[in-house]
């Protein structure tokens, strides 16, 4: 104990006090982060996934950008969006390192266990293994950043006592362990 206190002081003492970095949240997603910043963990329909950020792997900063409604991409902002761009905001998208300008882009969340999936329900999910063929979440927070995602809606809920929902594009069927749900975006999704 009394070493372990030493070595605290050394360190402190070498290198000056240990001070965190402050954390400067995405201006897209700061009003979701400061409203949830004391809420507990959320349990996700499904399996528990061992990455870090939330159940799919991402975090706070993480906002999914669409060229259309079936390619889209983790990415961060760059410009926020404002009235005076059209609501579009100029995002860098992850896993290219492209800047775009786009009016498609959405803060979302996991979907809360528990929570009812309805028809219509505009939803992204990530493209990830299918091995009960429905697609699964991300990995790990790597594979969420540069894998690809949807942005689609639900069509059909009769498979969801096995977990499982079908979307509108072409029929994808989508573990509810992968669905997660807009919170805010600068355009709705559009069914295809």
């Amino acid at each position: 104990m009394k070493r372990c206190a030493v070595l605290a002081l050394t360190l402190s003492g070498c290198f000056g006090p240990i001070i965190p970095a402050p954390y400067v949240p995405d201006p897209v997603g700061a009003a979701v982060i400061a409203s949830n910043a004391n809420a507990a963990p959320v349990a996700v329909a499904g399996t528990v996934s061992a990455c870090t950020g939330d159940a799919q792997c991402l975090g706070p900063a993480d906002v999914i950008v669409c060229d259309d409604e079936w390619f889209c991409a983790v990415g961060h902002t760059m410009t926020p969006p404002s009235p005076q761009t059209k609501n579009q905001g100029q995002f860098m998208r992850v896993r290219d390192g492209q800047a775009i300008w786009t009016s498609r882009w959405y803060m979302t969340r996991p979907l809360v266990q528990g929570e009812p999936v309805q028809l219509g329900q505009q939803i992204l999910f990530f493209r990830g293994p299918a091995p009960y063929n429905a697609f699964t979440g991300p990995g790990s927070h790597q594979d969420a950043l540069n894998g690809n995602w949807t942005a689609t809606t639900v069509t059909d809920l009769s498979n969801l006592f096995k977990n499982i929902i079908v979307t509108s594009n072409g029929g994808s069927q989508v573990m509810t362990s992968d669905v997660r749900v807009v919170t805010g975006a600068g355009s709705p999704i559009q069914p295809n």
